[in-house]
């Protein structure tokens, strides 16, 4: 019971503690939509902003010529170096294909300085264009100086490139090209939400 109101069974006691009613809204308020930045708190709108202006800047440093140049430029050497040495030495360690993919990724990132899944086919591809260019130049040494002929003499004696191909490939070959063609993936670009 409220003061001095008389008892009327039909009007139900106000729970004491309760909060009163709010107003019914206007019939002419409207309600903005409300934008990322009022949902988020202060710090968490900051990283929004950091990884917006991060892809703003990145699409302006980005290449894919200058990624493909580095890309061929890094397989081209890897090619030169690594083939040459293992066909004058006459030894080919199966981790070399995964060092020849990651340094391929490694320029493919420092020419191309890409953030999104091009580069990183880009570095797949080029990785992989190296392993087996490298691999077959130290063949094509190595059993040159067993025919006891030149180099060119013994390209031009190949009649069938594929079968002559397929024929120094093994299985444990694939799996580490695979793996350096993962390497040339990886390592190309950079993601963004990695750097947060």
């Amino acid at each position: 019971m409220q003061g001095d109101l008389p008892y009327n069974p039909a009007v139900p006691d106000p729970l004491p503690d309760a909060p009163p009613a709010p107003p019914p809204p206007p019939a002419y308020a409207y309600a903005a939509p409300v934008q990322h930045a009022q949902i988020l708190s202060e710090g968490e709108s900051d990283i929004v902003d950091q990884i917006e202006a991060q892809n703003r800047e990145d699409a302006r440093e980005e290449s894919i010529p200058h990624a493909l140049l580095g890309g061929f430029g890094a397989a081209v050497l890897c090619i030169l170096v690594a083939g040459g040495i293992a066909g004058l030495a006459h030894f080919w360690h199966k981790a070399f294909s995964v060092a020849i993919g990651f340094a391929v990724a490694c320029a493919v990132k420092r020419f191309g300085r890409g953030n999104d899944i091009r580069f990183g086919l880009i570095g797949a591809f080029c990785a992989l264009f190296a392993c087996a260019g490298a691999y077959h130049l130290a063949w094509l040494l190595v059993l040159s100086w067993q025919a006891d002929m030149s180099i060119l003499d013994y390209i031009r004696s190949i009649d069938s490139w594929g079968a002559w191909m397929m024929d120094i490939f093994g299985l444990l070959d694939w799996f580490f090209y695979a793996v350096a063609t993962y390497c040339g993936y990886k390592f190309s670009y950079d993601a963004v939400a990695d750097k947060y």
